[in-house]
């Protein structure tokens, strides 16, 4: 699963910083520990993101360990503190609520699917609740407000309407955060959730055409629904960048970097841009590749910074272009690997 967020990266080669994966991997680790293996799969960048938001490198020290392969060269991981286990929680709390949700809103496959899931999920679900009950999180009025989403929008509301109920929820969960309580973390969650809304609406735009279901492009032309995007990422990072200078503020403020450049363009059609986001995403997975005797890769678009052609090397050099395609952002002519480090 892949969130809203996209992951940082170095300015050569996409290569992860350190803490971001240390989080991600950390975060695995805790929910295979607490909810079993199977809760791995559960994460994602948004989660990753609210770990690191309560991170302090002074009360949660790392470990050396491995994630996913044990037979892979341990690495610094975090998975001890309040931090991520309250992400855990959220994330699993968060798939109790989809389930309900679908078990009352979709076709009766997806409804029967989802009345099963939730059966068999209900014992680590309820633990993930009980553990925020204890901490005094308002669990049952964050369900209740996720679950009026449906309501709202039967009022055919606008782009901005119908986002209060994630954008709220959002809010709730990153101010609650037991190691970043505060209203500046709320505003930080409130931007987010309408992000994700709005991006999501965008995404599924031509299959709610389709099956005749509520989408706020009907009633915010696309272009409008595009500058709201840009006006309320721009809300996001500033409150990033407000924040005090915490250990992780590097990382966060790279998470938004990245996220910024995937926003669609002004004058983009959502099936233009999901279609530029599926060949964007097949071209990352395909054109990134590690070097066989030294820590380098080739460069990709999300490393660059404009213009058409981005180039990777065979070598640590840039010897070698991928076209970006037309009207794609995020690529330059050339895009040195000056940063790799061969011998």
């Amino acid at each position: 699963m892949f969130g809203f967020l996209q992951a940082p990266a170095a300015p050569c080669c996409g290569r992860t910083p350190d803490l971001w994966r240390g989080q991600f991997c950390g975060l695995a680790t805790r929910m295979h520990h607490d909810f079993g293996s199977w809760s791995r799969f559960l994460i994602n960048r948004d989660s990753t993101f609210l770990a690191l938001a309560g991170f302090s490198d002074q009360e949660h020290p790392p470990r050396l360990s491995t994630c996913c392969n044990p037979l892979a060269k341990p690495k610094l991981i975090y998975d001890t503190g309040r931090h991520v286990e309250y992400a855990a929680d959220i994330t699993l709390c968060a798939l109790g609520i989809k389930l309900r949700d679908d078990a009352c809103d979709e076709t009766w496959p997806r409804r029967l699917l989802a009345k099963i899931g939730e059966r068999t999920l209900a014992p680590a679900v309820d633990k993930a609740v009980a553990r925020l009950n204890t901490t005094g999180f308002p669990t049952a009025t964050v369900a209740e407000t996720i679950l009026s989403q449906h309501e709202v929008e039967q009022s055919q509301p606008d782009a901005l309407g119908a986002a209060n109920p994630t954008a709220q929820a959002y809010g709730t969960i990153f101010e609650q955060h037991p190691g970043a309580n505060s209203l500046q973390w709320r505003n930080i969650g409130t931007s987010l959730g309408k992000l994700i809304y709005w991006d999501d609406a965008w995404r599924d735009w031509t299959s709610d055409l389709r099956r005749k279901r509520f989408n706020p492009l009907s009633h915010t032309p696309a272009p409008e629904l595009r500058e709201m995007m840009a006006h309320e990422f721009q809300d996001f990072q500033n409150q990033i960048e407000a924040l005090p200078d915490i250990p992780q503020k590097a990382t966060l403020l790279q998470v938004a970097t990245q996220t910024g450049s995937q926003i669609p363009q002004v004058n983009e059609t959502p099936e233009q841009a999901e279609k530029k986001r599926r060949r964007r995403e097949k071209r990352e997975s395909e054109g990134r590749k590690w070097h066989d005797w030294c820590d380098c890769c080739y460069c990709d678009c999300t490393s660059c910074s404009s213009s058409a052609r981005c180039c990777g090397g065979s070598s640590g050099k840039a010897d070698a272009c991928f076209d970006c395609g037309p009207g794609d952002s995020g690529c330059i002519d050339c895009c040195p690997c000056d940063g790799c480090s061969c011998s």
